[in-house]
């Protein structure tokens, strides 16, 4: 898929009016327009990536970045398979979302 395209619907159908967990947690750092673009993309891949709890742990890696180097040092099963969802979805909003 060209990077374009879900950016593209970032815009259209994740904008700040229906940002969700990710996005709110992103606009909370942010004002300006590429972080309202980077933060409405994140939250489509988001959408489309992670459950709703993924999306609460992620939120929070926002605020307090400190947890989410918890998260990947922990050793229990639940944790390894978050961080393991949450790396791939990393390394497709690195590729898509960047302004």
């Amino acid at each position: 898929m060209r990077p374009a395209l879900p950016l593209a619907a970032a815009l259209l159908f994740g904008g700040p009016a229906q940002a969700g967990l990710v996005g709110d947690a992103c606009l909370a750092l942010t004002s300006a327009r590429p972080g309202i673009v980077l933060c409405g993309c994140l939250q489509f891949l988001a959408d489309q990536d992670l459950d709703r709890a993924d999306q609460r742990r992620v939120a929070a890696f926002f605020a307090d970045p400190d947890k989410a180097e918890v998260a990947r040092r922990s050793t229990h099963p639940e944790d390894r398979e978050f961080w393991q969802r949450y790396s791939s979805f990393i390394v497709k909003a690195e590729a898509l979302c960047r302004t």
